[in-house]
């Protein structure tokens, strides 16, 4: 079953925090889907924190993560519509 994670289970996977890591670990990693606003929370979130250079390396050292393998990217145009208008 796929798993499209947002920005909240993202964080707790990077501050290992709540056992998502071992929930995750559990998941076929084609299963793992990530969708355009929540990179676009991450990055912003960086940005904004007090120590935005930190945040941001650390966002840059998940990045191989985060845009391959372990992780699948879901474009825009691939994204599941929600029936809402």
């Amino acid at each position: 079953m796929a798993r499209l994670l947002d920005t909240h289970t993202l964080i707790h996977i990077f501050k290992n925090a709540g056992g998502v890591r071992a929930r995750m670990a559990q998941c076929k990693d084609a299963d793992i889907k990530l969708c355009t606003p929540v990179l676009w929370e991450l990055m912003t979130g960086a940005f904004k924190a007090q120590n935005a250079c930190s945040q941001l390396a650390r966002l840059d050292m998940a990045k191989p993560v985060l845009t391959s393998g372990r992780l699948t990217w879901l474009p825009p145009s691939r994204q599941p519509r929600s029936g809402r208008n």
